[in-house]
């Protein structure tokens, strides 16, 4: 078979006479910017470098590129074809990322999925998306199995039982040298879950080129490259994680996975410092640990000179209170959305104005618009619309649901944003979460600053209430540092120094903790819920 060798950034594979019940090397018009012909080219240039660690586990980019192909033989021998779906259950682990790979080399769209999730969870996403073939570990196929349709195929990552083979055996009884790409750049690669807070979550399908170019463009500007040890904190089966690792490998770069079941701020800060590693990508809650952990002294944090935060506004007193601790490090601030990429970057130093979002990033157009898709004035909020290379396709099998936050060929996700003159960009909220109190528009997320820059409060929630008088009243449930305690009058009064009167919560309520989502995110809509029930013991404030 005649291939031509792809470069660093991937090739173009010639036609040829495939082998019977071989996979088909074809022509594939554009696949310079494709996920796995990334790895291969790094493959061939740094075949030694060490590429994936996880726990004891630690593959060199050769190793990796040699997993991946055996793979995507495996998926070919079991009748996975260009666009069939693939679901996975997995933790992190080497297997996720091999899989991630397989998929895109193969052909196929992957869907890696929560492995903690209930069967009825996976009743809704399984029917999604039709998968040919299920890859998990055996507690979360048991949950699967039980809403499978027949004929699915179901492979355990581990078993005991010869009669049963694991995965692992199975890749390498396929593994039959290297696998010809079978789908080039713009193929769809990846069907990623939204976070459901506000209903049920959906799957952005994203293709290859999308999430291989955010791996190009975050690189350079977060300064990172082949010598540096990125961590992936959260699990693969979010959009972050996913970029942390195309990013690892699409510049040669050792990439970690973390080897938690799930979040927790001392293992984070444990494997940060046991790793070594030099970047990571984290939402602003998990800084708040890290904070935490340096001025405590858990951690050193002397590797650590990146750190790239997005899913969340960062507040300028975090920002400032991590690098008062880590002087030398880079602090990268991006918005984005599972459905968007990347769209603006902003750089951090200490002491600068805080707020903005930064600049949309080259090769990106945002528009505001409000409720009418119509543009807003200038420096007024509106709901923020994307249009990119790095976009998703859609929501997958959902036509409806894409149709609806389009506006001709830009994409909104229901944030709102305003920018200034310069053209930079300051998010404001999410529309669905503002509060209309006396007629009078109030954005939690600028209360929570507020609240959030007190020296005492960890986390901060601030909602709208019912309130017969108002509409909605400004209500705030907050989690205080530990070994710290603040009156709730007080916290009234720091409030009412920093924001108009109408923005100050009527109540404020305290907790020992708040609910955070997969990605360590408060939700709001918990919090909603949880104060309309009485839950939360709220001290009124006048």
């Amino acid at each position: 078979m005649a291939v031509a060798p792809p470069g660093a950034w991937g090739g173009i594979i010639m036609l040829s006479v495939p082998l019977p019940d071989e996979p088909c090397a074809k022509v594939v018009a554009a696949s310079l910017l494709s996920i796995s012909d990334g790895l291969s080219g790094q493959a061939r240039q740094r075949p030694a470098h060490l590429a994936l660690v996880h726990g004891e586990e630690r593959l060199t980019y050769a190793e990796l590129d040699r997993r991946v192909d055996a793979a995507a033989h495996l998926l070919w021998g079991l009748g996975i074809r260009p666009g069939d779906r693939v679901a996975t259950l997995l933790p992190n682990c080497a297997t996720a990322v091999e899989l991630l790979f397989a998929a895109a080399r193969a052909g196929a769209v992957v869907a890696p999925l929560n492995p903690r999730s209930t069967p009825a969870e996976l009743a809704h996403v399984l029917t999604d998306i039709g998968p040919k073939v299920v890859v998990g570990v055996p507690a979360a196929l048991d949950a699967a199995r039980e809403v499978l349709p027949p004929g699915v195929r179901v492979v355990a990552e581990r078993s005991a039982d010869d009669a049963e083979p694991g995965y692992a055996r199975l890749r390498e009884d396929h593994a039959r040298g290297p696998f010809p790409a079978q789908a080039g750049e713009a193929a769809p690669w990846v069907i990623v879950y939204t976070s459901g807070t506000t209903g049920l979550p959906k799957g952005a399908l994203r293709n290859q080129r999308s999430d291989y170019l955010m791996g190009l463009m975050l690189a350079p500007a977060a300064g990172v490259g082949p010598g540096d040890v990125g961590m992936v904190l959260l699990p693969l089966f979010h959009i972050n994680s996913i970029w942390v690792v195309t990013l690892s490998m699409c510049i040669g770069a050792t990439c970690h996975l973390s080897t938690a079941a799930r979040f927790h701020p001392g293992t984070m800060l444990a494997e940060l410092e046991r790793s070594g590693a030099t970047y990571s990508m984290f939402v602003p809650t998990m800084l708040g640990y890290l904070a935490e952990g340096l001025e405590r002294g858990q951690i050193r944090g002397e590797r650590l000179r990146v750190l790239m935060t997005s899913s969340a506004p960062l507040p300028v007193p975090l920002r400032d209170r991590l690098l008062a601790v880590l002087p030398a490090a880079r602090m990268v601030e991006f918005y984005g959305a599972t459905e968007l990429g990347a769209v603006t970057l902003a750089w951090h130093d200490a002491g600068q104005p805080g707020g903005t979002i930064g600049f949309p990033l080259p090769g990106v157009r945002v528009r505001l618009l409000d409720a009418e898709r119509r543009p807003v004035a200038p420096g007024e909020p509106g709901e923020l619309f994307v249009e990119s290379p790095l976009v998703m396709d859609g929501y997958f099998g959902r036509p409806a649901e894409t149709e609806a936050v389009r506006a001709g060929a830009f994409v909104g996700v229901g944030d709102l944003a305003r920018q200034d003159e310069a053209g930079r960009l300051y998010l404001v909220d999410r529309v669905t979460d503002t509060i209309i109190t006396s007629g009078e528009n109030v954005y939690p997320s600028e209360v929570e600053s507020v609240l959030l820059a007190h020296p005492a409060v960890a986390l901060a929630a601030v909602v709208g209430a019912p309130d017969e008088r108002r509409g909605e009243a400004v209500s705030a449930v907050v989690v205080c540092r530990e070994g710290r305690s603040v009156a709730a009058g007080d916290l009234a009064a720091h409030c009412r120094a920093h924001l108009a009167p109408y923005k100050c919560p009527r109540t404020i309520a305290f907790a020992p903790e708040l609910p955070l989502g997969l990605t360590g995110k408060v939700l709001r809509r918990k919090v909603r819920e949880a104060w309309a029930q009485g839950v939360y013991a709220g001290q009124p404030q006048t």
